[in-house]
């Protein structure tokens, strides 16, 4: 008799440098592989006000099964996560890209952390070969757990959880999650904390009018500044980067808003995944294109939360094997033995003046090419719904997307759960 995995992913992304990096073909290759996956899988699953997800820390989990997946198992996985990379060369590529990410940490850059973990019942055999590719290519922790009290299994994880996304996602995972079949459990945490390059004044913070996908015209707290920031623009929107502060030989972390200048589109990411012709290339090429530009900016605060249940979406697409007692993860256990029952996805986004819980610090110089120092600046005013993702503007990584149709709701939950 089969027995389930569950996967479980927690993330929580607060946003408020030049790294020159040597990174292999393989690594090239699958930061391509997971940007396509996240375009598509932001597309298909996006619902509710304010779509939010992490397709990184859903791709980890997902990820960290595959290796362990074999047969028609590993074919459908591979093909739902829009995996080219050879299989047997994934670990090595995944592990350089989070050493990359993780790069020393800095007194004044942000902080980011990554945690994969995989819990594993008491009475299950794991195979030492896949224990040490989670713990060695996944940057991942193998405990021991007793998935038959339910209460202690789901408050263990959910304290892990919490630890890894700095205390903001504390109950992703309930016990009647936890089955009498659940036999090995698969998280990702995902945290990143830190202040703007050019920080926002909360002096300057005024309400504001914003028209909602709705055609509501709301009143919002809208953050404003002047300053010199990556831009591009073309006939249908603006496209603006406020980077974080990074130092030494951290990622150049940016969030990246795309304004459309038609104020009445009723699907802001089909509007630009359509437009680029759904290629991750063609939807990131607009970093090549960023400039130096004086920029009048009107962003509006907000605060969204988001959990989603995977299990129906994955099957929609395509990963049904690896959901029924047919799958084969003897990679794992050695036999075709346990499947996947459930995933969870919970997510959660912060702007403010600031950055996300820290104070500004002076920031390094963007190598970017600049316009004419005076230069009337270019109005950006974000004041109907727009699109936006937190990208590495080195190696074009994606790692969060979302869109802000009501910056309202946000106000409505300031203890995600």
């Amino acid at each position: 008799m089969k027995r389930a995995l569950l996967i479980i992913l927690g993330f929580l992304f607060g946003i408020c440098g030049s790294l020159e990096c040597a990174l292999s073909k393989q690594t090239e290759t699958l930061i391509d592989d997971l940007n396509q996956a996240a375009l598509l899988e932001f597309y298909l699953m996006k619902k509710g006000d304010n779509p939010l997800a992490s397709p990184y820390s859903i791709q980890s989990s997902f990820l960290m099964a595959y290796m362990g997946a074999k047969g028609k198992t590993a074919k459908q996985i591979a093909q739902v996560l829009s995996m080219t990379l050879p299989q047997n060369q994934l670990g090595t590529a995944f592990a350089e890209l989070t050493n990359y990410l993780l790069a020393p940490k800095s007194q004044h850059g942000y902080k980011l952390k990554i945690g994969n973990g995989m819990w594993i019942d008491d009475n299950l055999s794991v195979l030492s070969t896949y224990k040490e590719i989670v713990a060695k290519d996944f940057n991942g922790d193998v405990q021991q757990i007793d998935f038959g009290a339910p209460a202690t299994a789901a408050e263990t994880i959910n304290a892990w959880v919490s630890e890894e996304t700095g205390g903001n996602i504390k109950h992703l995972l309930s016990p009647q999650d936890i089955g009498p079949s659940t036999v090995l459990l698969l998280t990702n945490g995902l945290f990143l904390q830190g202040p703007w390059k050019s920080p926002f004044s909360s002096k300057l913070t005024e309400s504001k009018p914003f028209l909602t996908s709705n055609k509501v015209s709301i009143n919002v707290p809208t953050m404003q500044q002047i300053g010199t920031f990556p831009y591009y623009e073309d006939d249908n929107s603006q496209i603006l980067a406020l980077p974080l502060i990074s130092e030494g030989t951290q990622p150049n972390l940016a969030l990246i808003i795309f304004l459309p200048k038609e104020t009445q589109l009723t699907d802001i990411f089909d509007f630009y995944y359509a437009q680029q012709q759904q290629s991750s290339a063609a939807f990131l090429d607009f970093t090549n294109k960023f400039e130096n530009a004086r920029v009048d900016i009107h962003l509006p605060k907000f605060a969204f939360s988001k959990r989603f249940f995977l299990k129906n979406f994955f099957l929609s697409i395509g990963m049904d094997d690896a959901f029924s007692p047919s799958a084969d993860f003897s990679g794992i256990t050695g036999a075709k033995n346990i499947y996947i029952s459930d995933a969870f996805h919970e997510s959660y986004v912060k702007i403010d003046e600031g950055g996300i819980f820290a104070a500004a610090a002076s920031g390094v110089q963007f190598n970017l090419k600049s316009t004419l120092p005076d230069q009337a600046p270019i109005p950006f005013n974000a004041n109907h719904p727009f699109f936006y993702c937190i990208a590495d503007l080195k190696t074009k990584l994606l790692l969060f997307m979302g869109v802000v149709n009501d910056p309202s709701i946000s106000y409505k939950e300031e203890n995600p759960q």
